[in-house]
């Protein structure tokens, strides 16, 4: 009698674990279904919607199953962006702006091409002039690529950093391209010979051979006899060496000689700070022309007009 009790009583329990088994064993459906799962009697349940019409369990609390995602919902990673679309134009996107290759480029005094990088160093350098140290009151650098002269003067902390004033010249082939001169000791002269028979006026002396003067002059001491043919080519390179200015910068140099600390010689395709003075050709005026526009002399029919 006691075995036939314990059969039973193991029996029984089996039973119950086996639906309690079968009662936790619960998946998740698809979109838009429930979930299915295994009823006590032992029957795997259909999914609703799927035809069969058997009943459905329910997944007890806290045992939900993972929730597919729907059908709008993205199915994988994002998409990497990092670069512009196929419908953005390669100057829409930021950060990288233009490509290298289309970068503008510019071109020097002399036709040859020149990068924006480079243009960037070219003026940062012919900005910044040298510290040199002196108690006079300028500094003044000549570029030879671009024919223009920059005059400095001290910023507060001694260097000459600040630009005073610019003025267009014309240098040639024997002009120095590099190189820093200490002119406070040059002679100066108000009239002087020139080589070709012709004459500077205010001239004063930067080496040996190397002078700021203005245009050449057909006669000495005659300011109508200016050669204004020459007078039109400031600005490019056509003197033998001298740095031919304007009567006006060239009196400006002759009367701040003594204040000038010294005179540099550099080539950039950057004018300067300042940049390049405009020139107003002259030679389509046959009643001034023999002047210097620029030229303070009294008589000067360019003044009159």
């Amino acid at each position: 009698m006691r075995r036939t009790v314990r059969r039973l009583l193991c029996l029984l329990l089996a039973v119950l674990l086996a639906a309690a088994l079968a009662g936790c064993t619960v998946t998740a459906g698809m979109p838009g279904n429930e979930e299915s799962g295994t009823s006590s009697s032992g029957q795997t349940e259909k999914p609703s919607g799927s035809g069969g019409g058997g009943s459905q369990s329910s997944a007890s609390s806290g045992d939900q199953g993972t929730v597919q995602p729907t059908e709008n919902a993205p199915s994988g990673p994002p998409e990497d962006t990092g670069g512009p679309s196929s419908e953005q134009g390669p100057e829409d996107y930021e950060p990288g702006g233009l490509p290298d290759a289309e970068k503008p480029v510019w071109e020097d005094d002399d036709g040859e091409m020149i990068s924006p990088e480079e243009l960037e160093e070219a003026a940062s350098s012919a900005a910044t002039s040298n510290a040199w140290e002196s108690d006079k009151s300028y500094y003044v650098k000549v570029n030879c690529q671009m024919n223009t002269v920059t005059v400095y003067e001290k910023d507060a902390g001694g260097a000459y950093t600040i630009p005073l004033k610019a003025m267009i010249c014309s240098t040639g082939e024997d002009t120095p391209e590099a190189g820093v001169y200490d002119i406070g000791e040059g002679k100066r002269w108000d009239w002087l010979a020139l080589y070709g028979n012709v004459y500077g006026c205010w001239v004063t002396q930067i080496d040996e051979h190397i002078l700021f003067h203005s245009v050449p002059y057909l006669t000495q001491y005659d300011h109508a006899s200016l050669e204004y043919w020459e007078y039109d080519k400031l600005g490019t390179s056509c003197s033998m060496g001298c740095v031919r200015l304007q009567m006006k910068d060239a009196l400006w140099i002759y009367e701040n000689q003594a204040e000038i600390a010294a005179v540099e010689f550099y080539r950039s395709p950057v004018a300067g700070p300042l940049g390049k003075p405009e020139l107003e050709p002259i030679s389509g005026n046959e009643t001034c022309r023999g002047w210097d526009p620029t030229d303070p002399e009294e008589g000067n029919p360019w003044r009159e007009g």
